[in-house]
C-alpha cells in the first residue's frame, strides 16, 4: 500500500480518535422536594436578611427576585439561550467520506479505494445570521426574566401591604364581632328577663352571625395573603414573617399619556417582543439565503480496481428549480408580520389596562374620601355616646350600636385603601416602574 492510500485510512481514524476524546458530563439526577421548605433561619442566611425588625414592602419584593423558585427555574432558560449562542457561532466540521470496492472477478484486478474530505460553504455564509438570532434570542429571554422578576417584585410588595390592611381589618372585625356578641347577651339576658319581647332576638342574632361570617372572612383572607407570600418567597407554609404596617396613602396623580409613554419605554415584556421580532428578522435572512445555490467542496481520492490512482476536486450544491426556500420565505413574512401585529395589540392592551386602572383609583379615591367624612362626625359622637353611658344618662346599647356603626364605616375605609394600593400596584405593573420616579 501506497503512502497516499496510508494516509487515506490514517486521516479518518485520527479524527475518530479526536472526536472520542471529547469529555462528557454526568446528567445531575432530579432533585427530590423536601417536605420541609425554605425556613426564616435559611432565607436570612441565603440573603444576609436581618429579621429581628419587620421588613418592608420593598425589601420583601427584593427578596422574592432572589428567592422565588419559579425565577430561579427561569433563569435556568438564560444559560440555555447562552448555549445556544455558543453552538451558533461554531464553524462546521469538514466531512470524510472513505470506502472499499472488493473484486469478485476478473485477473489483476485490486481492491478499490476511495476517500474524500469536504465542507459545506453555505453554512459558513449561514453561521453570521445564525449568531444574529441566537444573540437576540438571548436578549428576549434576558427580558422576559426582568419581566417576570417585576411582577414578582411587585407580586411580594403588594401581599406585604395586603397583609399589613387585612390584619387590621382582621382586628376591626373581631372587634365588631365581639360588641356584636355582647349586644346579643345583653338582649338574651332581657328576654330572660321579661324586659324584652322575643322578637327582639331576630335582629340581633342575625347580626351576630353577620359579624361571625365578616371575622373568619377577615381571617381566611389574611391567611390566604401570608401564604401567597410565603409561597412567593419560596418560605415553608408555616413560616411567619413580621411586615412593617402599610405606608400612608398618596394622592399623587400621574397624567394618562406620560405613563403611556413610561410604558413603552421601560416595559421589558415591550423590549422582549422587539428583540423577537430581531430574532424572526434573521430567521428571515437565512430563509432568503437558502434561494441561492450556496456550493459544498471537496477532494476526492480514489483507486479503482485496475490500479488507477486519481485525484480531483467535487462540488454540489442544491439546483433552486422549483423550491428556491420560497416557502420558508413566506413562513417567515407571515411571522414578521404575526409579531408586528402582536406588538401593536400589546401595546394598545396596555394602554386600556392603563386607562382602566386610572379610571378605577379615581373612583375608589373618591369613595374613600366620602367614608372619610362619615367617620370624623362618627368618632365625636361615639366618644360622645361613650362618656354619657358611663355617666349613666343613656343605656350601654346606645354606645355598642354607635361603636358598630363607627366600626362599620372604618371596615370599609380600610378595605378602600386596600383596594387603592392594588389599583395603584396595577398601575406600576403596567408601567414597569414605581410611579413615585415618573414626573
Amino acid at each position: 500500500m501506497t503512502k497516499k492510500q496510508s494516509l487515506s485510512f490514517i486521516m479518518p481514524a485520527f479524527i475518530l480518535l479526536a472526536a472520542c476524546a471529547i469529555s462528557t458530563e454526568a446528567r445531575m439526577p432530579l432533585a427530590s422536594v423536601s417536605v420541609h421548605g425554605m425556613s426564616l433561619e435559611q432565607l436570612a442566611e441565603a440573603q444576609s436578611i436581618e429579621l429581628t425588625m419587620p421588613l418592608a414592602p420593598t425589601a420583601l419584593g427584593a427578596i422574592a427576585v432572589r428567592s422565588n423558585p419559579d425565577l430561579n427555574a427561569l433563569r435556568a432558560r438564560e444559560k440555555v439561550a447562552e448555549a445556544q449562542v455558543f453552538a451558533a457561532g461554531l464553524y462546521p466540521d469538514p466531512t470524510v467520506s472513505a470506502g472499499l470496492d472488493f473484486p469478485t472477478s476478473g485477473a489483476g484486478a485490486v481492491t478499490a479505494i476511495a476517500g474524500g474530505i469536504g465542507y459545506d460553504f453555505a453554512a459558513i455564509a449561514r453561521r453570521p445570521i445564525a449568531l444574529r438570532a441566537a444573540r437576540a434570542n438571548v436578549e428576549t429571554v434576558r427580558m422576559d426574566i426582568a419581566w417576570a422578576e417585576w411582577l414578582t417584585a411587585e407580586r411580594a410588595s403588594l401581599l406585604s401591604e395586603r397583609i399589613g390592611y387585612l390584619s387590621r381589618i382582621k382586628s376591626q372585625t373581631a372587634r365588631f364581632r365581639a360588641l356584636a356578641d355582647k349586644e346579643l347577651k345583653s338582649v338574651l339576658d332581657a328576654v330572660a328577663r321579661g324586659d324584652l319581647p322575643a322578637a327582639e332576638l331576630d335582629a340581633r342574632r342575625i347580626a351576630a352571625t353577620d359579624a361571625a361570617d365578616r371575622d373568619r372572612t377577615a381571617e381566611l383572607q389574611l391567611r390566604s395573603a401570608q401564604l401567597d407570600l410565603n409561597r412567593t418567597l419560596g418560605l415553608d407554609p408555616f413560616e411567619r414573617l413580621d411586615v412593617t404596617p402599610p405606608a400612608p396613602l398618596s394622592d399623587k396623580t400621574v397624567d394618562f399619556e406620560i405613563l403611556v409613554s413610561s410604558a413603552l419605554m421601560y416595559r421589558a415584556d415591550l423590549a422582549g417582543m422587539r428583540a423577537n421580532y430581531a430574532a424572526a428578522g434573521a430567521a428571515g435572512e437565512a430563509a432568503r439565503l437558502n434561494a441561492f445555490p450556496l456550493p459544498s467542496l471537496g477532494i476526492n481520492a480514489a483507486r479503482d480496481t485496475g490500479s488507477v490512482e486519481t485525484l480531483g476536486p467535487s462540488l454540489s450544491f442544491v439546483l433552486p428549480i422549483w423550491n428556491r426556500g420560497r416557502g420558508d420565505i413566506r413562513s417567515a413574512l407571515a411571522t414578521d408580520a404575526q409579531l408586528r401585529a402582536e406588538y401593536v395589540a400589546h401595546q394598545e392592551t396596555i394602554r386600556a389596562d392603563i386607562a382602566s386602572a386610572l379610571a378605577a383609583l379615581e373612583i375608589t379615591r373618591k369613595q374613600r374620601a366620602d367614608i372619610l367624612q362619615q367617620i370624623e362626625p362618627l368618632v365625636r359622637q361615639t366618644e360622645a355616646t361613650q362618656q354619657a353611658a358611663e355617666r349613666g344618662d343613656i343605656p350601654e346599647a346606645s354606645f355598642n350600636a354607635a361603636s358598630m356603626t363607627l366600626l362599620d364605616k372604618q371596615i370599609t375605609e380600610t378595605a378602600l385603601s386596600l383596594s387603592i394600593r392594588e389599583l395603584e400596584n396595577a398601575l406600576e405593573i403596567s408601567v414597569g416602574r414605581p410611579l413615585e420616579t415618573l414626573k
